[in-house]
């Protein structure tokens, strides 16, 4: 699983904080701030690995907020972003350590680059998810998921059809029913541990019994556990905290 970066986006104009926070978040956590003032602030509460900077906004400029960012964290990679042909602030501000210079308006794909280029993330690799239930009313439930570019969703009906997902694919996360046609969801957890060390696993089941098993079987090795009846919602939680341990433990 990719490391999630954290993103800063600082600039007074609503539309284009409000493009980039939009595009970013779909695999980063990404926040928007309309002032430099705003901005040091956040970067005193939290790092950031990536700062999108406007050039000119009222009170703190883009070089001033800059210097400040630098001696907060020296190692944050900030891209000046500018809607004005070059002048002297600007080159100070690529002089001081701004990696590169944005010029609006400006495309997607420019910032995809910048950040491929700068930082070496690809934006556009989506979260790979396993889901294995014999109900097909969860697994319609878990493929809504791919409405959503942030996420690639594939669905099995039985155990057989997740190893054989697992030899040919990697994954990211595998959610597993307990009560399945065959080998038990018990039994195809300690199978996908072999398989697949690196892929995250959540076993679900309606079955309090049987939810209690979960629990006292997988220890600490099961990352999150679901209980039916579930949402969507519930889902894209445990996949959040999920991304997050991973981004701890990579720390």
């Amino acid at each position: 699983m990719a490391k999630k970066f954290n993103i800063l986006v600082v600039d007074d104009e609503e539309s284009i904080q409000t493009l980039l926070v939009r595009f970013l978040s779909k695999m980063h956590y990404a926040v928007g701030v309309g002032t430099g003032e705003e901005a040091v602030e956040m970067a005193r509460q939290q790092k950031f690995d990536v700062v999108f900077l406007d050039m000119r906004m009222p009170g703190m400029d883009g070089l001033d907020t800059l210097r400040a960012l630098k001696k907060i964290h020296p190692e944050v990679c900030v891209v000046i972003i500018t809607g004005y042909a070059e002048d002297e602030r600007l080159f100070a501000a690529l002089q001081e350590g701004a990696i590169t210079c944005l010029k609006k308006p400006f495309h997607i794909e420019e910032i995809k680059n910048i950040i491929a280029q700068n930082v070496g993330v690809v934006l556009d690799a989506p979260l790979k998810i396993l889901v294995v239930d014999d109900d097909e009313i969860f697994r319609k439930l878990f493929l809504k998921l791919n409405s959503d570019p942030k996420y690639t969703v594939s669905a099995v009906c039985d155990a057989q059809g997740a190893l054989n997902s697992l030899v040919t694919g990697a994954y990211d996360i595998c959610f597993i029913d307990i009560i399945l046609p065959g080998i038990s969801g018990f039994e195809l957890y300690d199978e996908c541990r072999k398989i697949s060390p690196q892929t995250k696993i959540v076993l679900f089941t309606g079955s309090d019994e049987k939810f209690e098993k979960i629990l006292s079987k997988t220890g600490g090795e099961a990352n999150f556990s679901l209980k039916k009846p579930f949402a969507l919602n519930d889902v894209v939680d445990i996949i959040d905290r999920i991304e997050g341990s991973v981004d701890a433990d990579s720390r």
